[in-house]
């Protein structure tokens, strides 16, 4: 679980004064958040290997004149 710190909107005016802040526990887990979209670790891996190839090579190898 996450906790999370934001301004409460009522007595929050952002110019000096005093500011009110509240705690929300999110119930959500890190693994979750990390997976996003997908039902497992292994979709998302595989989803994401082009770009993981693209960043890999940039700047080893010019996309542009393919060299």
């Amino acid at each position: 679980m996450f906790s999370s710190l934001r301004a409460a909107e009522e007595g929050a005016s952002g110019r000096g004064g005093e500011q009110q802040r509240i705690i929300e526990t999110l119930e959500i887990e890190l693994a979750e958040i990390m997976k996003g979209k997908f039902d497992h670790f292994m979709q998302k891996e595989i989803y994401e290997q082009p770009e993981s190839m693209v960043n890999t090579m940039r700047g080893r190898i010019n996309f542009d004149t393919n060299k």
